[in-house]
């Protein structure tokens, strides 16, 4: 996240000062599509392989597959069927706000706009990191531990 964090920063900094060449372009876009590929491989080794944040026609094919298996009658597990669906409906209708969202922000903000997600990626690491000390503090120092 940290990597994926300063490319972010970069390109809302730097990103006014590329000029038009066509080397200038390359770098740009692909550190951008870096940025692209680290958010689906964090994500992927998050939630196991089941979904991926940044292209969508995979998705799609999936929610075709799960929504046609779903209505079969002899399939089984329904419920982790819907589960799915849920998901990955949500990670498209999600996908289509932010990406409306994100052209009304660069036409307003331009490379500025590269600040928001920025941020929400920052507050979402230091939150991890905040959980992450809490919940080792009171393992260690709560005197009624669970046993299970």
């Amino acid at each position: 996240m940290l990597i994926e964090l300063s490319i972010l920063l970069g390109v809302a900094a730097f990103g006014c000062r590329y000029d038009h060449s066509l080397v200038a372009k390359e770098i740009f876009a692909g550190s951008l599509l870096f940025a692209m590929g680290l958010q689906n491989s964090l994500v992927s080794i998050v939630v196991g392989s089941v979904a991926r944040t940044t292209h969508l026609t995979g998705s799609f094919t999936d929610l075709g597959i799960e929504t046609g298996q779903v209505l079969q009658k002899n399939t089984r597990d329904h419920a982790a069927l819907k589960t799915r669906i849920k998901l990955r409906s949500a990670i498209i209708f999600f996908f289509m706000y932010w990406a409306m969202a994100g052209a009304y922000l660069f036409r307003h903000f331009s490379l500025h706009a590269f600040l928001i997600p920025m941020s929400l990626l920052a507050f979402t690491l230091l939150y991890d990191v905040y959980r992450i000390r809490v919940t080792g503090y009171y393992r260690l120092h709560h005197p009624f531990k669970k046993v299970l």
